[in-house]
């Protein structure tokens, strides 16, 4: 929102006309059914400083990790699918040079 209208996300946090005008705004929102209404927790919490959590970027990057191990782990059980199945035609092929007696050099 901060870039939105061209100003810092300190700005936003510090000054108190802005500070009450987006309290405002987010009110009327909620109003309209635009924005979700307040949980208990948050109604409890509001104004209250939060704890910063040093753990948040950690998770977010092991998400994204999961995320792309699992779909490299979902392509090469494909690729391990598709080469036993070739190696499969290719053992029955062994199989009957060699009861026909010609073995590959």
């Amino acid at each position: 929102m901060a870039k939105g209208i061209g100003c810092g996300k300190s700005a936003l946090n510090q000054n108190p006309a802005l500070k009450k005008a987006l309290k405002a705004l987010e009110g009327d929102l909620r109003d309209r059914g635009v924005l979700p209404p307040l949980t208990e927790n948050a109604k409890k919490n509001e104004g209250k400083p939060q704890a910063y959590d040093n753990t948040a970027n950690r998770k977010m990057l092991d998400s994204k990790r999961v995320s792309s191990l699992e779909a490299e782990n979902i392509e090469l059980k494909a690729k391990v699918k598709e080469l036993e199945k070739r190696l499969e035609r290719f053992g029955d092929l062994s199989e009957t040079l060699s009861e026909l007696g010609l073995m590959p050099r």
